[in-house]
Order: C-alpha cells, then sequence, then structure tokens
C-alpha cells in the first residue's frame, strides 16, 4: 500500500505518477506469488484492481474486481468500484 500512496502522490502534471502504481502493483503480485493461499490474497487482488484503475486501464480493473466477487470481505467495496468504472467508461464514451 505504500507503493500505492506513492503513486497518489507522484504528480506529474495533472495526472498520479504511473510509476508508483505500477510498483504498488509489482508488489502485490509478488506478495500473491509467494503466499497464493494467504488470507490477504483478496486483499493483494483488490490492489492490483486498484492500481489498474488508477493506471486508466478500466477494463482489466472491471475484470479484476469481477473476480474477486464472494472473495473480498467486503462485497459492496466491489459493487461501487465496479459501478464506478461503468460510469467512466460511460463518460469517455460520449
Amino acid at each position: 500500500m505504500t507503493y500505492f500512496k506513492r503513486g497518489e502522490h507522484q504528480m506529474s502534471g495533472r495526472q498520479p505518477g504511473k510509476e508508483g502504481y505500477q510498483e504498488a502493483m509489482d508488489a502485490f503480485q509478488l506478495f500473491l506469488k509467494k503466499h497464493p493461499g494467504s488470507r490477504h490474497a483478496p486483499e493483494a487482488r483488490f490492489g492490483i484492481a486498484m492500481c489498474l484503475e488508477e493506471m486508466d486501464q478500466l477494463d482489466a480493473a472491471y475484470h479484476h474486481y469481477e473476480a474477486l466477487r464472494g472473495q473480498y470481505p467486503a462485497p459492496k467495496v466491489i459493487e461501487i468500484k465496479l459501478v464506478r468504472i461503468r460510469e467512466r467508461k460511460a463518460q469517455k464514451s460520449r
């Protein structure tokens, strides 16, 4: 999560720093590789989805959030994230 927060604070112009989000995603993926059965695995997968969303990779983020349905401890958060992405995609297509 430290890398994710770094991405929020690395402003390049008006956009958050994608390098920080990529570092965070790499760290979450490494955690999952080392500890695939961990009770924290759903949080790591959620972290990957958040990074993808922040890097504006909305289709990939949406699929990651969808895959977390039934696994993530806060199902309403997943639904909110899915709605937000659908709204962002709708705005972009206007």
